[in-house]
């Protein structure tokens, strides 16, 4: 496309000099579009010459434009895509020398260029450079990443297409194709096609009313499901393309390219390693603030970037257009063409209306009509009429003064009053002596006295200096047949004819008038001027289109548009008049790009927490430290009273719990103790062992829970009390025999009871619920003889209100063999108590009965906390 332009700059510079500028403008615009229309006929140096309506000595470069607009719109037109050939070749072989005359240009071009990016990639330069565009740059750079071309092949039967990985490098995509079933549909564009390099980060597939993203190795799809990033366990390289283990990244840390650290550009960063520079994917074209690209309407009449052919018409779409095949042209129906144009039938092409021919314009007297393509202009006609005379300069006819110019035919003793395209000639209002044409009357001398004017000026026949009209005066005017002479006082210019749309300078060179600053333009509101040579343009802002029936702008509504994706799907797409913008939801703010969503770390600012603050994604979540919870706010964070929360199974104190700031503590009642083992346990303090309670010296320290009680032990008449060895809860009282002649011993013996002992026993009444059955309390064991055992409810003394006296049933004696009796304890006894039993054993010893009885002294108590 390149050599093609300058190819076309060098025939225009060249014949400069043999032909108008306007009128060269004209004949390649004309040629070019010939050569879009043949495009696809045939081949585009076989186009039947002479060429009509072309001057002879203009024929050879007519063909050269043909030709080289031709060859353009065949690299453009669908199925006519040779690059991806070309490429193929380069890969496969390593070489194009295989290529040969009766392979395309294109073809042959496009394998070049993609040998030349293989090598690159293998040197290891860098793959992003500028000097290479069109379709050269392409096949370029996508043999220099590594991407596998992909050919375009005529099918009959139904594809099925699986993204897979490139077997080069691993980046890049490529196709695996299946055969199926059916009729192939592949002619309609998805989308993908129609917004390329613009939905997906990396590969894009089409589906049926939308589209799905795929990543290259390693990559994996992001939360918006349309960028990549790397994968758990790999890192980005230090160009930004590939992703590698941590082990094979090693301790660098990537290096951000300027075009990753601030990507100002609207579509393509092109890293020039000190610099940035801003392009635009095919289709679109740079603002003048080097950044924003706006779409290129090829469908515009006479835009070189699309030729349909006939009986299609052109659809412009983002970046690219279309041809839809228009109803009617067969049967005789007309085919809709642009304003300015006519549907031919013979020839099955919009052709040019000349408006020229009377009644399709409406030039008014004076003006001559000169078609254009697509329209016409007016001009004014150069006669002007008797008494007017042509100015070239502003295009207008102006009065000739015969007065001032000594047209007049007045006699001497009138005088010329000049009027608008003519003069007259009224008697003078003064008598005074006539004096010859160079002559002054001088009423001093009352002599006719001569006039010396100055140059360029001569006296009239009042004797006054007037200005000589040199380009009206036969042998005064030094103009070429090529010029139009302006005359001024005292002088004149000679400027070069201009066409419509140029004006003379100073030197007489024709120059452009700028219609869009001189204000000449009448371009619609809301439309933009753009000043072209010899005319004007009135185009569309950024992100408004034509609207062909109202001729007005109006805006384009990105948002419906591309099913709505030109915003990532964590925001919602705005309308606004002439672009759009990106709102991201709740807990995102916007990217550089001003599309995709980046989270929002709300715990970068002070205070969002009172403690923790943990960020997520879209939002954020306020903990505490242990021993605090959050307030009702969700964000203060205020002390937890553990105690309170924590009762039953889930205590955290056996004993009494106190609430601290942040924290709690487990403390006990009097008679307590913090177990050494569980600070949190608390268990009864043997007051016998540890003090500093005392006892008397006849008495037994029992201890409770909580407390402990001294129980004095007093023996019956003629018993003696000992002690048990080993048993702190236990006294003894025996028979200490009877002297001779004791009659009240002897009658005491009588009862059989040989001995007495004391036990002490102390639980807490809810046991048996706590042991989850009987819990045994006391045993009592004789000698291996015949045995009678007996259990008795003594007394019952209630120390609470609350208290319900204990039974005998809720204890129970059980004989486990002939010696051995067991007291239990079945039911749970009910407050505080001291409970008295009487276990006594009958025993015969050769014949004669004794007895022994046990005293079985309860203290029931309870726990409080």
């Amino acid at each position: 496309m390149s050599k093609m332009i300058a190819s076309l700059a060098l025939v225009v510079m060249f014949c400069h000099c043999v032909a108008p500028q306007g009128e060269m403008v004209d004949i390649l615009e004309n040629c070019c579009t010939l050569g879009e229309q043949w495009s696809g006929r045939a081949e585009c140096d076989k186009y039947p010459t002479p060429l009509g309506r072309v001057p002879e000595k203009y024929q050879a470069l007519c063909m050269s434009a043909l030709q080289m607009c031709c060859l353009r719109t065949n690299r453009k037109r669908p199925g006519m895509n040779e690059c991806p050939a070309g490429r193929q070749v380069a890969i496969e072989k390593g070489e194009c020398s295989s290529l040969g005359p009766r392979d395309s240009q294109q073809r042959r071009d496009c394998c070049h260029c993609c040998y030349l990016g293989l090598h690159t990639r293998r040197t290891g330069i860098d793959c992003n450079v500028t000097y290479f565009t069109s379709d050269c740059g392409v096949s370029f750079r996508a043999c220099c990443y590594g991407e596998t071309p992909k050919l375009t092949i005529p099918v009959t039967t139904r594809i099925t297409t699986t993204t897979t990985t490139s077997p080069i490098d691993g980046a890049g995509t490529g196709t695996e194709t299946r055969p199926g079933t059916g009729v192939a549909t592949g002619n309609e564009l998805g989308i993908c096609e129609q917004y390329p390099n613009r939905l997906c980060a990396h590969g894009c597939t089409s589906v049926p009313g939308s589209f799905r993203c795929s990543c290259r190795t390693n990559f994996e799809l992001a939360a918006d499901a349309r960028n990549c990033r790397c994968r758990t366990g790999f890192v980005l390289t230090a160009d930004g393309r590939n992703c590698v283990t941590r082990e094979g990244a090693g301790s660098r840390r990537p290096v951000a390219r300027p075009c990753q650290v601030n990507n100002p550009c609207d579509q393509l960063c092109i890293d020039n390693t000190f610099s940035i520079q801003c392009a635009c994917n095919v289709g679109f074209e740079l603002q003048s603030d080097g950044r924003s690209c706006t779409d290129i309407n090829e469908c515009a009449p006479h835009h070189p970037g699309h030729v349909c052919r006939d009986g299609m018409v052109c659809v412009n779409t983002p970046g690219s257009f279309r041809c839809h095949r228009a109803a009617g042209g067969i049967d005789g129906t007309a085919i809709n063409c642009y304003a300015g144009y006519q549907y031919n039938t013979v020839s099955r092409k919009c052709e040019d209306i000349n408006e020229c021919i009377p009644g399709l314009n409406a030039c008014g007297d004076g003006q001559a009509c000169v078609n254009t393509a697509g329209s016409y202009v007016c001009q004014r006609e150069i006669n002007c009429g008797t008494g007017y005379t042509f100015n070239p300069v502003d295009n207008l006819c102006e009065d000739v003064d015969e007065c001032r110019l000594n047209l007049h035919d007045c006699r001497p003793s009138y005088e010329c009053v000049n009027i608008q395209g003519s003069f007259r000639c009224r008697p003078s209002s003064t008598r005074r002596r006539t004096c010859p044409r160079g002559y002054r009357f001088d009423s001093t001398t009352e002599a006719c006295t001569p006039v010396n004017c100055r140059r360029g000026m001569q006296a009239d026949a009042s004797g006054n200096c007037v200005d000589i009209n040199e380009c009206e005066t036969p042998g005064l005017r030094a103009c070429s047949p090529r010029q139009t002479c302006v005359n001024s006082i005292g002088s004149f210019r000679c400027l070069n004819r201009c066409q419509t749309g140029y004006e003379g300078d100073s030197r007489g060179v024709c120059r452009d008038i700028d219609e869009c600053a001189s204000g000449t333009a009448r371009c619609r509101p809301g439309q933009l001027c753009v000043n072209r040579p010899g005319s004007f343009v009135c185009r569309c802002p950024k992100g408004y289109d034509y609207n062909q029936v109202t001729k007005n702008c109006e805006d384009i509504d990105e948002c419906n548009q591309a099913y709505g994706q030109f915003c990532s799907l964590l925001a919602k797409c705005e309308n606004e008049p002439g672009s759009y913008r990106c709102v991201c939801n709740a807990g995102f703010r916007l990217a550089l790009d001003g599309i995709n969503c980046e989270d929002t770390d709300e715990c970068s600012v002070p205070g969002t927490c009172s403690d923790i603050c943990v960020n997520t994604w879209g939002g954020y979540a306020c903990k505490c430290q242990p021993g605090f919870k959050l307030d009702t706010d969700n964000r203060t964070c205020v002390d937890r009273d553990e105690c309170e929360h924590a009762t039953g199974t889930g205590r955290l104190c056996y004993g009494v719990c106190q609430n601290t700031y942040g924290s709690f503590e487990c403390t006990c009642p009097r008679g307590y103790q913090l177990s050494a083992e569980n600070r949190r346990r608390c268990e009864d303090v043997n007051e016998c062992k540890v003090g500093p309670f005392t006892c008397g010296a006849d008495e037994i320290c029992v201890n409770t829970y909580g407390g402990r009680r001294c129980e004095r032990v007093t023996c019956p008449k003629y018993f003696v009390k000992s002690t048990i060895r080993g048993r702190q809860n236990k006294a003894r009282c025996q028979h200490a025999g009877c002297q001779k002649g004791d009659v009240m011993c002897h009658a005491a013996l009588a009862d059989q009871i040989m001995s007495y002992t004391y036990n002490f026993l102390t639980f807490v009444g809810s046991l048996v619920t706590t042991q989850r059955g009987p819990v045994e309390l006391f045993k009592m064991r004789g000698p291996e003889q015949l045995l009678k055992f007996d259990l008795e409810l003594v007394s019952v003394q209630s120390l609470e209100a609350s208290a319900v006296n204990a039974t005998l049933d809720n204890f129970a004696l059980n004989i486990l063999s002939e010696n051995v009796a067991l007291v239990s304890l079945q039911r749970d006894i009910v407050g505080k108590q001291i409970i008295e039993l009487k276990l006594s054993m009958e025993l015969k010893i050769n014949g004669q009965s004794f007895v022994a009885v046990a005293v079985i002294k309860i203290f029931v108590t309870k726990i409080d906390f």
